[in-house]
């Protein structure tokens, strides 16, 4: 089991089952990674709320066979490239 803290940056969120996501982390340290959050879709979820596209956060992942999120913060959210609908669809679409 492998532990790594790195920034990055949330390419896209898929729901999966009944209480968990798929995350698409776009890492300083290990490039494009796809990451389990346990209880991500649980309505008082301290992580959900990090994981919106485009938000660039600090995480902790854990490595057995696959990823999974242990802790995450937020450190930018980019709210004027959001609030510009042009310029935020512009970029989603380049991911």
């Amino acid at each position: 089991m492998f532990e790594h803290l790195t920034q990055a940056i949330v390419l896209n969120v898929k729901p999966h089952g009944e209480q968990d996501l798929f995350v698409d982390l776009y890492t300083k340290n290990l490039g494009r990674v796809s990451a389990r959050v346990r209880g991500g879709r649980k309505i008082l979820s301290k992580l959900a709320s990090h994981f919106s596209v485009l938000n660039l956060v600090i995480v902790r992942l854990v490595q057995k066979s696959n990823f999974t999120v242990a802790d995450v913060l937020i450190e930018d959210r980019f709210l004027a490239l959001k609030k510009n609908n042009r310029e935020y669809n512009r970029a989603k679409d380049l991911i």
